[in-house]
């Protein structure tokens, strides 16, 4: 078996050859999702690192907005991990909670595989 990518498994679960570590889609997708629940500043030595979805609280829960979030993921995608790329999302909108969830798609540019991050959830409409 051919390894392409690995990285640290940061949750020492589910990983295939060693509990240390996640390889080829998993270890692309461990990254975009670390990216995605980090917020920017967060990190001292690349303060432009990670998403700053809180940016999206005063927002009314839409599909307008969701498209937004969208974009925003997808150009932060672009911008800090270049193994992957975010192919498309299914949002969903509940306004009980005040929440759009995302589930987004994702391609290894180098091996084609695709997987999908778990939901990630962003406060919107908060009033």
């Amino acid at each position: 078996m051919k390894v392409v990518y690995s990285d640290m498994n940061t949750r020492f679960m589910d990983a295939e050859t060693d509990k240390f570590l996640s390889i080829d889609a998993k270890a692309v997708i461990q990254s975009i999702w670390r990216l995605l629940v980090t917020e920017e500043l967060e990190i001292p030595y690349n303060r432009g690192y990670g998403c700053n979805l809180k940016r999206f609280e005063q927002y009314p829960i839409s599909d307008v907005t969701a498209d937004e979030i969208f974009e925003y993921v997808k150009q932060k995608v672009a911008e800090n991990e270049p193994r992957g790329v975010i192919k498309s999302a299914d949002a969903f909108a509940d306004v009980n909670k005040n929440t759009i969830t995302m589930r987004l798609h994702v391609m290894v540019k180098a091996t084609g595989e695709t997987g999908v991050l778990p939901d990630l959830n962003v406060v919107v409409g908060k009033t």
